[in-house]
């Protein structure tokens, strides 16, 4: 329960709402850039369910979600 972990788990949701109210200003590349630091944050903050979860149990989970669906 470090900061790290908030930090690590809110900031998707902090990259969202920037983006949202800047993607009108923003040129091709900045927007680009942001983008890609998204999907880096995004992998940080997935790769966490590894750590706390078995391979097993998230494969389990996986595929009962892709039958409901």
């Amino acid at each position: 329960s470090t900061p790290l972990k908030w930090v690590v788990m809110l900031a998707p949701l902090a990259f969202v709402l920037l983006f949202s109210f800047r993607i009108q200003t923003m040129s091709a590349a900045g927007a680009q850039a942001m983008f890609w630091a998204f999907c880096a944050v995004m992998g940080l903050s997935l790769a966490s369910v590894f750590l706390v979860f078995t391979g097993t149990s998230i494969a389990r989970t996986f595929f009962i979600a892709a039958t409901m669906f």
